[in-house]
């Protein structure tokens, strides 16, 4: 069976990058190619056939023999020289393991160079995402920065919620040092019922979990309560970052507003 995945946000090329998987002779195929061109950037097969039997460990010295029933391709990454590439793959059987094994593939000039597999009741690969000069990082149950060759960098203190809706927008500055910029969506009211949206920044050390500073910027009054915010662009100069918000009112009326954010003190205001 061969499963075509278009990889559009799931890289780092362009949505024209198309990524086909499969088995052949039970072994995993993996291929990319350019959809205009019909280019070939990745012909790879594994050199050992895929587990179709798990063996799982239950608790209290038993274990389960498991036939797994499914393999899925999920989060594909590719760099923009093709000569890299990094997936993950997971295999599921019958209720309760869902999850039987998890694997994060690293493929360097169409050879494997690095595999990490994780298997039930471990934590299986959630997602992978670029992170910093080449760097990517993975979320699950520990939050791991790789090479772009599999290699692990460290392993963060704490999870920081990179993945989950709500919890903000992360924007590395270096491999181990982040901005966060959160809107929550909630409201807040002073003493005198002014409505006000508050947009908080904080730069983090994702691998010792410090915070180096912590920092808000109130819109108020210029926004009634039921304006609908979504943050639209960031733009990086040294050490002042912009950050683009559009906004909508109830009645239609459309508009931006802009924060200006210095990275180095924390120090932010409204332009």
């Amino acid at each position: 069976m061969v499963v075509t995945t278009p990889i559009g946000s799931n890289c780092q090329v362009d949505t024209g990058t198309v990524f086909i998987h499969g088995r052949i002779d039970g072994k995993l195929w993996v291929g990319c190619y350019d959809v205009a061109n019909k280019t070939q950037y990745l012909d790879w097969t594994e050199s050992e056939k895929l587990d179709t039997v798990a063996i799982l460990y239950k608790g209290y010295g038993e274990y389960d023999t498991i036939r797994i029933k499914k393999f899925t391709i999920e989060d594909v990454r590719v760099f923009k020289n093709y000569d890299s590439y990094c997936f993950i793959l997971n295999s599921s059987g019958s209720a309760p393991y869902r999850f039987c094994y998890s694997h994060l593939y690293f493929i360097t000039n169409g050879i494997l160079s690095k595999k990490h597999t994780r298997e039930y009741p471990e934590m299986r690969f959630e997602k992978i995402r670029p992170w910093y000069d080449g760097v990517l990082i993975s979320a699950g149950s520990h939050t791991i920065c790789y090479t772009s060759t599999g290699d692990s960098l460290f392993t963060a203190t704490e999870d920081f919620g990179i993945w989950e809706e709500g919890r903000g927008y992360f924007f590395p500055i270096n491999r181990e040092e982040a901005i966060i910029f959160s809107y929550y969506g909630t409201i807040s009211i002073d003493i005198e019922n002014n409505f006000y949206h508050t947009f908080h920044f904080n730069r983090v050390n994702i691998k010792t979990g410090e915070s180096v500073w912590g920092n808000e910027v109130i819109v108020s009054k210029q926004l009634p309560d039921r304006a609908k915010i979504n943050f639209k662009e960031i733009k990086k100069a040294d050490a002042i970052w912009e950050f683009i918000c559009d906004y909508i009112l109830y009645d239609g009326t459309k508009g931006t507003f802009h924060i200006l954010l210095n990275i180095d003190t924390g120090h932010c205001e409204l332009k």
